[in-house]
């Protein structure tokens, strides 16, 4: 389980940008969902 905050932003496409040390710890299957305040959770 990761918790904290963690601010990236989003291409031009729409993809949202996951730095390569975080990736390593989510693994290859990820699920988001949009939070009641203007965040995603991972």
């Amino acid at each position: 389980m990761l918790l904290g905050e963690y601010r990236y932003g989003v291409d031009v496409k729409g993809r949202l940008f996951i730095p390569a040390p975080l990736r390593a710890k989510l693994g290859e299957t990820l699920v988001l969902s949009k939070s009641f305040d203007p965040c995603l959770n991972v």
